[in-house]
């Protein structure tokens, strides 16, 4: 069963987890919320386990050249455990 989403997708996209972990020199930085076609491993890590992310899901996704082009996806129930966890809203 897919997971429901609990907030708006502008909430997900204006509240940026990795925002404060950026003490590197960033350039060409995007993200925005995409439905996967192939599994990717999750890199939020909420869920206290690393885990993969199946194709046709909903993400937080980033991309951005640090030495070179970078990218990560975050899936949703790990985001929506991050705004509770650290009481975002």
């Amino acid at each position: 069963m897919p997971y429901i989403q609990k907030h708006k997708d502008a909430v997900y996209l204006d509240i940026n987890p990795f925002s404060g972990d950026r003490d590197v020199d960033i350039s060409h930085y995007k993200c925005k919320l995409v439905t996967t076609r192939k599994e990717h491993v999750c890199c939020g890590n909420y869920l206290k386990t690393q885990h993969n992310i199946p194709s046709g899901t909903k993400v937080f996704f980033e991309k951005a050249f640090l030495d070179g082009p970078v990218s990560s996806y975050f899936c949703l129930k790990c985001y929506d455990k991050y705004l509770e966890d650290n009481e975002v809203l």
